[in-house]
């Protein structure tokens, strides 16, 4: 982000004769990710579950994992601290 984008955000803002929250100028011009991202998730087969247990049980972390398998963090991390009786 430069400054040239931030004066842009700051002219329209004032340019424009309604409310306009700020965050939906920032993201009109790019300033901010998208409002809604849902993670990345597949199901893992057996053979897949029973490497990433033997990843896990070598050190690697959680992050590395879910970046071989291209997924959210937070899917890897689910399917392994789940609580008991959760679906």
């Amino acid at each position: 982000m430069d400054n040239k984008d931030n004066v842009y955000a700051l002219i329209y803002a004032i340019l424009t004769p309604e409310v306009v929250p700020i965050d939906k100028i920032l993201r009109k011009f790019n300033l901010l990710p998208p409002q809604t991202r849902k993670p990345k998730t597949r199901t893992f087969t057996q053979g897949e579950l029973a490497n990433i247990r033997r990843l896990r049980e070598q050190g690697i972390i959680y992050q590395d994992i879910a970046n071989t398998y291209g997924v959210s963090l937070y899917c890897i991390w689910l399917k392994f601290n789940k609580r008991k009786g959760a679906n």
